[in-house]
């Protein structure tokens, strides 16, 4: 039979053929994956809507060709697909970070705060306070009477036993005194001393007083009978005269050195009563 010329049914057969590779979706054959187009194109002309909607990109991806489109190759494309969720991972990643960082900070200054707390109680339980000194209102002369000397080069030479009791309650721990020396002076001029007792290896237990018998051991060289300090003592404590003595105006200056502490603690006390009545033996 003789083929007849239909140049319709050349345009319908080749329109099945190329949509039998089509990927439109009224298509009703399968795709031809062998040939498959292996470029897309990506539209260069700005759509403001489409940016709005994604961060990542600012163009419009098509998937037909044109003039007006410049191509990518597949494994652009891929790439440019996958750098979306690995922004998305690290966006989250970051955002966890941040929110660890305060509770680092929280753990840090809570451990900061611990310290501070600890330091201050164990500075104001072990910290060394000065303990307190008061001193009674008379002494005793032990040992031998006191000696006046000549009247031409007059002095004081005695021993006194005074009580002298030691506050430490304002103390935590034990109060270890690796020397003391503890002087009797004149108030009334200029603090003149004329008397002075030492000690060593002293033990003050806390939260407690101390009474202490110390011995003052006199001794006053007067330039002349004259001498304020030598008159007053004198009055007070020389031999015994029609009338009641004057009361002697002293007081006990001290240095403590106690141990663990590099600097040297100074005491003072004055009687109890605000008077002083001095042995007259």
């Amino acid at each position: 039979m003789e083929e007849i010329h239909d140049p319709y049914r050349r345009n319908a057969e080749r329109t099945v053929q190329e949509r039998a590779n089509s990927y439109l979706p009224y298509s009703n054959h399968p795709p031809d994956l062998t040939h498959a187009r292996t470029e897309l194109y990506l539209n260069e002309e700005q759509d403001a809507s489409s940016s709005s909607r994604h961060p990542h990109f600012s163009n419009r991806l098509d998937l037909h060709d044109g003039p007006s489109r410049s191509m990518l190759s597949s494994n652009t494309m891929s790439l440019l697909f996958k750098a979306a969720p690995l922004r998305k991972e690290q966006t989250a990643l970051s955002l966890q970070i941040v929110r660890k960082k305060p509770q680092r900070w929280h753990i840090l200054f809570s451990i900061i705060t611990l310290l501070l707390l600890t330091a201050g109680l164990v500075t104001f339980f072990c910290w060394p306070r000065t303990p307190g000194l008061s001193m009674d209102d008379n002494a005793q002369t032990v040992y031998e009477p006191a000696d006046w000397g000549p009247d031409s080069q007059p002095f004081l030479k005695a021993t006194w036993l005074v009580n002298v009791t030691f506050d430490n309650t304002r103390n935590w721990i034990p109060t270890h005194i690796n020397r003391m020396e503890l002087y009797l002076v004149d108030v009334l001029h200029e603090d003149q001393q004329f008397g002075m007792a030492t000690m060593e290896s002293v033990f003050l237990s806390p939260r407690t007083t101390t009474l202490m018998r110390i011995l003052f051991h006199i001794n006053y060289d007067a330039p002349s009978v004259n001498d304020p300090t030598f008159r007053n003592l004198y009055n007070a404590c020389g031999p015994k005269k029609v009338g009641t003595p004057p009361d002697l105006a002293v007081k006990i200056q001290g240095a403590l050195h106690v141990r663990g502490v590099a600097w040297t603690q100074h005491v003072s006390a004055t009687p109890s009563t605000g008077k002083f009545l001095c042995p007259t033996i």
